[in-house]
């Protein structure tokens, strides 16, 4: 039995006690006591009825109480298991939470990243326009140069033409000067160029140092153009000597200057005295007004 039934059923004890005392008095007090017997047993019938009535009814509310406490129970662990359930969401809620804080402020630090890196590349940019503007201004200024000096290849390619067509205009004349020196020589065999011309010992250098060297060679390798003219002192019928460096140093002989230009003139190979076999000059031999 639950406390609270204990209780009630000690309160009815207490109340049949006391009813029974009240009894005794009321029997010792009043003569005519039968009729009180009989009064006390119809109070006590109603009592107990009352009190039976009463007991029904506590039990009940016992009953009702017990079911309500069991209620109460199932109610509380409800409530615990919400409860937790609710623990574990704010935990839950809580980890999120800290994630999500985490992630802001990776987020942030990204962000600061992102920032530097930014400012880098802008700075990186500004650089390579620096570079790409100075490319440009270098392209054009290569393209000026390549332009200059297309037009002076053109320009030279001109000259050289101009200096071929000269020289060919100098041969010719050559050929026609050795069609009057043969004449001559039929006419004078003693004529002071004539002489040169074929003498191997004929020897009238410039009486300064002149250098210079063979620019261009005729078809039989004895008629040549030199590099040197009459800005270097050179007069018709002035030699000079011709010798080769490569593949080994080497005297070539005399050439008779037969005409000479500004900055050109044409020479003549001469027999060479002491030199076996045929002689041919070469585009870059070397002439000089003295060897040593």
């Amino acid at each position: 039995m639950r406390p609270l039934g204990k209780i009630l059923v000690f309160l009815v004890f207490l109340g049949a006690l006391a009813m029974g005392g009240l009894m005794i008095y009321i029997s010792k007090a009043t003569p005519n006591w039968e009729a009180a017997v009989k009064e006390r047993d119809a109070y006590i019938r109603v009592l107990s009825g009352n009190l039976q009535a009463e007991a029904e009814s506590r039990k009940k509310l016992v009953n009702d109480l017990e079911k309500l406490r069991q209620q109460l129970d199932a109610n509380l662990v409800e409530a615990k298991a919400e409860q937790q359930r609710l623990k574990l969401e704010i935990k839950d809620k809580e980890k999120h939470t800290q994630d999500a804080l985490k992630q802001a402020e990776e987020a942030g630090a990204n962000h600061a990243l992102a920032q530097a890196e930014a400012t880098r590349l802008q700075k990186e940019l500004v650089f390579l326009q620096g570079v790409v503007e100075q490319r440009e201004k270098t392209i054009l200024k290569i393209q000026e140069e390549i332009r200059t000096a297309k037009n002076e290849e053109q320009a030279a390619k001109n000259l050289a033409e101009t200096a071929s067509q000269r020289a060919l205009n100098l041969l010719e004349q050559v050929k026609e000067k050795e069609a009057v020196i043969a004449q001559l020589r039929k006419r004078d065999e003693g004529g002071k160029i004539i002489t040169s011309v074929r003498d191997a010992n004929y020897n009238n250098p410039p009486s300064h140092t002149v250098k210079g060297q063979v620019t261009a060679v005729d078809s039989t390798g004895k008629l040549v153009t030199l590099s040197i003219g009459s800005d270097q002192g050179l007069r018709t019928d002035q030699t000079l000597d011709v010798f080769r460096t490569s593949p080994k140093v080497e005297w070539l002989g005399r050439v008779l200057i037969v005409e000479a230009d500004l900055r050109s003139s044409v020479a003549r190979l001469l027999p060479a005295p002491g030199v076996q076999g045929p002689v041919t000059l070469m585009p870059g031999d070397q002439v000089a007004s003295k060897l040593r």
